[in-house]
C-alpha cells in the first residue's frame, strides 16, 4: 500500500518566518521602560504586528485542512494526523514548561504568583480559558501560548469535523462557521463578556483558521487553474487587499493621536465583533499570493533564504522568544557610553535593546531547532499516511496533495 504523495510551498516558509519575526518586534515594545520618541514610534508601529498571531492562524487553517481533506480516505487518517502533531508539537512545548516549571526551581529561581496561577492551564494546553476568565494574559514570560492553546484545540477537533462533513459540503460548512464567529462575538459581548474574553476564547477566535481552511477547499476545488485563466482578475484584488492595506498603514502612520495603538481591546464593539474578521481577510489574500502559479512579488520576497531559514525555526521561535524579550529588556547590561547618549542619540540604547532581543531569541530557536525539534521530525516516518485499497471518490473536487511542513 503506497503512501500519499506530499507537496510544498516554498514561500509559506518564507511567510512563517515573517509572522514569527513580527510576534518578536511587537513584544519588544512591552519589554523595557520606554521614554525617547523613537521608543513612542516604535510602540505605536508594532502595535500592528499582533496580527502575526492571526497570520499564523491563517497558514495553519490552510496547511492543516490541506493536509485532512487529502488523506480523508486514507486508513490510517487519525492516527496519521494525531501522531505527526504530537511529534511536531509536543516535545519543544512541554520541554519549555518543564525548563520554566520543574527545572528553574531546581536550581533556585523564584517563580512569581502570576506564573505559577497559570501553571495547570499551561500543561493542558487551556491557557486561552484562563485568559478569557481571568479578563487578563497570565504573565509575559508565558503569555504566548494563548494562541498555541486555541491551535491545539483547533487540531484536536477539527480532524473530527472533517471526516464527518461529506466532501461536497466541507465548503459550505466552513464558510458558514466563518460567518457565525461575529455573531457569536457580539452575543458573547452582549452577555456581558468582556473584550479579552472575545479575543481569546477559542469559539471567539478562530477567525483566520477558518479562513485558511476555507481557502484550503477553494484550491482543491480548481481555484488556482481558474484564477490562471483570469489575470484581470487577480490583478484587481492586488489592488483592493494589497492598496487598502498600505492605504490603511498610511493613514495608520500619520494619525496625530500619539496614544493610539492598533489594540483590538481599545477598539469599540463594533470593531471588536467585525474586526477580528476583517484583519483575516488580507491575511488570507496574503496566503493566497504565496501559493498562485506563476510568481509574484510576494512570492519573490517570501523566497530569500533568511526569511525562509526564519521559518524552519518558526515555531521554536515563538514559544521560546517572551522569556528571552522580556528578560533582556530588563537585565541586559548596557555599555557605559549608550547611557550616557545625548537625546538626539538615546534611540540607540533602544536599538541595542531590540537587537539583542532578536538575535538572542532567533539563536535559541536554532538551537532548539539542531538540539530537539529535527530528532523529534524523523518519528514523522512511523506516521504516513496510507493510500486506501480502493480510493473513495473526490466528489469533483480535484485533489491537491498534502502539505508537507504543516
Amino acid at each position: 500500500m503506497s503512501t500519499i504523495r506530499e507537496t510544498h510551498y516554498p514561500a509559506l516558509d518564507g511567510l512563517r518566518g515573517l509572522a514569527a519575526l513580527m510576534i518578536v518586534l511587537h513584544h519588544s515594545a512591552f519589554s523595557y521602560w520606554m521614554s525617547s520618541t523613537f521608543d513612542k514610534a516604535w510602540w505605536r508601529a508594532t502595535s500592528l504586528l499582533w496580527t502575526g498571531v492571526d497570520l499564523f492562524f491563517v497558514l495553519s487553517g490552510f496547511l492543516i485542512t490541506n493536509i485532512l481533506l487529502e488523506t480523508k480516505d486514507s486508513r490510517t487518517y487519525f492516527r496519521s494526523f494525531y501522531g505527526r502533531r504530537f511529534v511536531r508539537i509536543f516535545p519543544l512545548y512541554y520541554g519549555f514548561l518543564a525548563i520554566v516549571y520543574i527545572a528553574l526551581p531546581l536550581f533556585g529561581s523564584q517563580l512569581n504568583e502570576s506564573i505559577r496561577a497559570v501553571e495547570p492551564w499551561q500543561w493542558t494546553y487551556t491557557t486561552n480559558i484562563y485568559a478569557a476568565l481571568q479578563g487578563a494574559m497570565p504573565d509575559h514570560n508565558v503569555s504566548q501560548s494563548w494562541t498555541l492553546a486555541i491551535e491545539e484545540q483547533f487540531y484536536l477537533c477539527w480532524p473530527l469535523l472533517i471526516f464527518l462533513i461529506p466532501k461536497p459540503r466541507v465548503g459550505w460548512t466552513v464558510a458558514a462557521l466563518f460567518v457565525s464567529i461575529p455573531c457569536i462575538r457580539a452575543l458573547s459581548l452582549a452577555a456581558g463578556a468582556t473584550a479579552f474574553y472575545v479575543c481569546t476564547m477559542t469559539f471567539c477566535r478562530v477567525d483566520g483558521l477558518l479562513l485558511g481552511a476555507l481557502l484550503s477547499v477553494f484550491v482543491r476545488g480548481g481555484l488556482l487553474e481558474r484564477i490562471r485563466e483570469r489575470p484581470r482578475v487577480l490583478r484587481t484584488f492586488d489592488w483592493i487587499f494589497g492598496g487598502g492595506s498600505i492605504a490603511f498603514l498610511i493613514v495608520f502612520a500619520f494619525l496625530r493621536n500619539d496614544q493610539f495603538q492598533f489594540d483590538v481591546l481599545t477598539w469599540p464593539r463594533s470593531g471588536q465583533v467585525l474586526g477580528l474578521s476583517l484583519v483575516a481577510l488580507p491575511l488570507g489574500y496574503l496566503v493566497f499570493r504565496c501559493i498562485t502559479p506563476g510568481g509574484n512579488r510576494v512570492q519573490r520576497f517570501l523566497m530569500h533564504r533568511p526569511l525562509r531559514e526564519l521559518g524552519k525555526y518558526s515555531y521554536a521561535l515563538y514559544v521560546l522568544h517572551a522569556p528571552i524579550v522580556y528578560w533582556v529588556g530588563w537585565h541586559v547590561p548596557t555599555p557605559d557610553f549608550l547611557l550616557h547618549l545625548s537625546p538626539t542619540w538615546s534611540f540607540l540604547h533602544s536599538v541595542y535593546i531590540i537587537a539583542i532581543e532578536v538575535v538572542l531569541s532567533i539563536a535559541a530557536a536554532v538551537f532548539s531547532w539542531h538540539l530537539l525539534e529535527k530528532h523529534f521530525l524523523k518519528l514523522k516516518k512511523y506516521f504516513p499516511y496510507r493510500k486506501p485499497a480502493e480510493p473513495g471518490p473526490e466528489f469533483g473536487i480535484p485533489s491537491i496533495a498534502a502539505e508537507r511542513a504543516a
